[in-house]
């Protein structure tokens, strides 16, 4: 839609050109007698720079009138935004280790019952404080749903809790 605008727009702006450009080549024959040639040349290279300058003087009107907006936008938000509350940490329970470890050791992962094992043999140790990067989320859910389930764990949303002592 923008370019279909700017099309019509110089569209525009080359018929003012064009009618400045004619009527000043209008008058120099109309004045002929008493107009000297270099003048009438004079007078209608002039008038082709009108088509330039009305295009620069819109495009500037256009810049000013964005970046006019865009301040506007910014006092608006720098006083008139109302603030979030502040976000409360998810507190750990207090039984909670405050050192860890996990250890997953000749673990086979399937998709269903009848399906081949897609992971097998897997042996992973995450000490405390280490960082580990996956690939797959819904492979770490497995991971993690079949380790609270076989040492009757409750599954905390890992991603929130942040520890303190690392």
């Amino acid at each position: 839609m923008n370019s279909i605008c700017t099309r019509w727009m110089n569209l525009r702006i080359e018929a003012i050109g064009n009618i400045a450009v004619g009527g000043a080549a209008f008058f120099a024959v109309l004045a002929r007698g008493s107009l000297s040639a270099s003048i009438a040349g004079l007078s209608i290279t002039k008038s082709l720079e009108i088509t330039s300058g009305l295009g620069w003087m819109l495009k500037s009107i256009g810049d000013t009138e964005i970046r006019m907006a865009a301040m506007e936008r910014i006092m608006e938000y720098i006083g008139d935004t109302p603030q979030e509350k502040a976000f409360d940490e998810p507190k750990a329970p207090k039984n909670w280790p405050s050192q860890g470890k996990i250890t997953i050791k000749q673990t086979y992962f399937r998709y269903r019952p009848e399906l081949p094992n897609v992971i097998k043999d897997l042996n992973i140790q995450v000490n405390s404080c280490e960082k580990v990067l996956y690939a797959c989320k819904s492979l770490l859910n497995a991971i993690i749903d079949w380790y609270c389930r076989q040492n009757r764990f409750r599954k905390i949303n890992i991603f929130t809790w942040n520890a303190k002592n690392c």
